[in-house]
């Protein structure tokens, strides 16, 4: 099973989205997306990820929808970057 959950900056939660562990991250991330945007509350820029979610394909997915994803680098999918660094390693 897999769980995508944002969370306000207090940690009260906006969206869950729940799916099999089949199921691509891209598709529930998508769905949570719609459904933060629905909220309309306006005062949401940011949404932060950890490093599965370092893809352009879900940056842009985000920007779409008025977003910011700010995702933590991903070493295997930059290894083509030099001087890439991951910061505490």
């Amino acid at each position: 099973m897999k769980k995508v959950i944002i969370v306000d900056i207090n940690g009260a939660p906006l969206t869950i989205d729940v799916g099999p562990s089949n199921r691509h991250d891209s598709q529930l991330f998508e769905e949570s997306v719609i459904q933060l945007k629905n909220l309309e509350t306006g005062a949401i820029f940011n949404i932060s990820g950890d490093s599965a979610y370092d893809s352009e394909y879900l940056k842009n997915l985000a920007k779409k929808y008025g977003f910011n994803l700010l995702a933590a680098i991903n070493r295997r999918r930059r290894k083509h970057i030099k001087n890439c660094t991951v910061p505490g390693r």
